[in-house]
Formats: structure tokens, C-alpha cells, sequence
């Protein structure tokens, strides 16, 4: 993380990403990353103010993360606890098991974590414990101006129940196609703005990988398609746009830009090593003012 390269000046929003940090696990060697860790890592390069609330152990390798975490621009809020920190262990041929009983299933609020936030993130693996449920339940009682719930539907991590408070609490949604089907056949709805409709959302993403993505607002719809790119890591594309999509949300940009934006965000990370890439300046200075 020590390269992380910022615009001067932050812009004038907060960020808090509640969930998991953890290491994966690939032939052999340990990467930082979990989604909310890595949307807070592009949310900082674009220049805005975010801080970072999770649990780590005590052990070397949350001794890693918290140093890591350190050197970049990310306000950490991050606690130490008994249990080990989380790891997911990543097979070859892209399948991966996340271990349990880890520290991330074991979140705390402390004293000093600021209640004024512009947009609180987060998304469903985190809430795999009763713990975590009732801390996310805290900070939403914060009332965040915008709530953006990154499905990220993973394994064993996620229920219907916990599919449908996260919906109720959100105004932001973004999901992949795999994710969309599981959603539209849950709620037995063949749109996105029936969807939008039954949950009160502003706004929702719905990305397609290479193919792009669209987004929705109520009464408009717009779509991105890219041009092909040579993938080279496709880890952490989807938190990138992410990323990027709550920029552009919170400095009022037009649906067409911040569709746009966020896609190369995507495109510009696959075409990296890691979950964690650096983003062009071309599109960071695009969300300062």
C-alpha cells in the first residue's frame, strides 16, 4: 500500500466501509484485500475522506494489515481481537473457501469512530455473524445520507433475511448478473425497477463483467458498454466501480459520467495485478472539485 498516489486536498464527503479485511490465501502467499477494505483503498485515491471499520487478530498477519492499512490515506478504525485474522484460501482454479470464526465476524464500534458520516458501505459477508448484524444496525441508526449495500453474495456468508434488511436500509444497490438472478428470483421480479420500487432505492448498478453495466435511477436507465481489455486480474474490478459509482453519487454527477467513469475504473484494474491497482489520475480528478 505504500504506493498509493492521491489528489491533494480531500474532498469535502466522509465514507465509513463496515466488513471483513482478510488475506487471501494464493499459492502460498497472502494478499490484503475484502471488499470493503478494497473500495475504501479506491475511495481514498479518488480523494475522499473514508475511514475503515473491521477487526483484525492479534497475530502477524493482523499486525500486517493494520500496518498496511497505516500507510495509506484510510482513517483505520480497526480493532484486535482473539480470533485469528480472516483468510480465504484461493484454489487454482478460481474457486475459493473463506475461513470462519475469524476476527472480522467479531466487529466492535469504539468510542472514538465519529456518528457523522455522508455514505455508510457495506454489503452481506460481513453480516454472517448475530455480532456484525447488530453493529451494522448501530451505524445505520447514524443516518448516513446515502446507504450503498455492495451485494456481493458469497457462499454460506449471506441469508434471504439478511437479503431483505439489507435492501430495506439501502438507497444504493449495486450487483453483478449472477447476483440479479438470485435477487429477482427472491423477490419474484423480472426488473430492476420493480426492485427500485419495492425498496425505495435511488439508485442501482447492475454490472455484467466485461460486457459493462448499467445504471438505474427512478424513471431512467443508462448503459456502458467498453471496449474489450486485456484482463490480467480480474480481483477488485467490482470494487473499483464501486468505488467510483459512490463518487460520482455524492458530487451530484450526471448518471452518463458516473456510468462511464466507473467502468473504466473496472476495465483500468483488470488490466493490473491485484485487488488493489492504482487508478489514472484521469479518472480520479473527474470526482474533485
Amino acid at each position: 500500500m505504500s504506493n498509493v498516489k492521491t489528489i491533494n486536498n480531500k474532498a469535502d464527503y466522509k465514507i465509513l466501509s463496515f466488513g471483513e479485511v482478510l488475506f487471501d490465501l494464493i499459492a502460498g502467499k497472502y494478499f490484503l484485500g475484502g471488499a470493503p477494505l478494497n473500495f475504501a483503498w479506491y475511495i481514498d485515491q479518488i480523494g475522499i475522506d473514508v475511514s475503515m471499520l473491521s477487526a483484525v487478530g492479534k497475530d502477524n498477519l493482523g499486525e500486517r494489515a493494520v500496518n498496511l492499512i497505516n500507510e495509506s490515506g484510510i482513517n483505520p478504525f480497526i480493532s484486535r481481537n482473539e480470533f485469528p485474522t480472516g483468510t480465504v484460501n484461493v484454489h487454482t482454479d478460481g474457486s475459493f473457501d473463506i475461513v470462519r470464526n475469524v476476527a472480522w465476524e467479531s466487529i466492535q464500534i469504539p468510542n472514538s469512530l465519529p456518528k457523522h458520516f455522508d455514505m455508510l458501505y457495506f454489503g452481506t459477508s460481513a453480516q454472517s455473524t448475530q455480532n456484525n448484524i447488530n453493529i451494522l444496525k448501530k451505524l445505520i441508526e447514524y443516518h448516513p445520507r446515502h446507504i450503498f449495500l455492495d451485494l456481493n453474495l458469497r457462499k454460506d456468508c449471506y441469508t434471504e433475511e439478511i437479503i431483505m434488511q439489507s435492501l430495506k436500509a439501502a438507497s444504493i444497490l449495486k450487483m453483478n448478473a449472477l447476483e440479479w438472478d438470485v435477487i429477482s428470483r427472491l423477490f419474484d421480479t423480472t426488473t430492476v425497477e420493480d426492485l427500485m420500487d419495492m425498496h425505495s432505492l435511488e439508485t442501482v448498478a447492475l454490472t455484467y463483467g466485461e460486457e459493462g453495466a448499467s445504471i438505474y435511477t427512478p424513471g431512467n436507465k443508462k448503459e456502458y458498454r467498453p471496449p474489450p481489455v486485456k484482463t490480467i486480474d480480474a480481483t477488485g474490478a467490482g470494487d473499483a466501480f464501486s468505488a467510483v459509482l459512490a463518487a460520482g453519487i455524492l458530487g451530484n454527477k450526471s448518471i452518463s459520467h458516473i456510468l462511464n467513469a466507473s467502468c473504466q475504473a473496472g476495465a483500468n484494474t483488470v488490466s493490473q495485478n491485484g485487488a488493489m491497482a492504482l487508478l489514472p489520475n484521469n479518472i480520479k480528478r473527474q470526482f474533485l472539485t
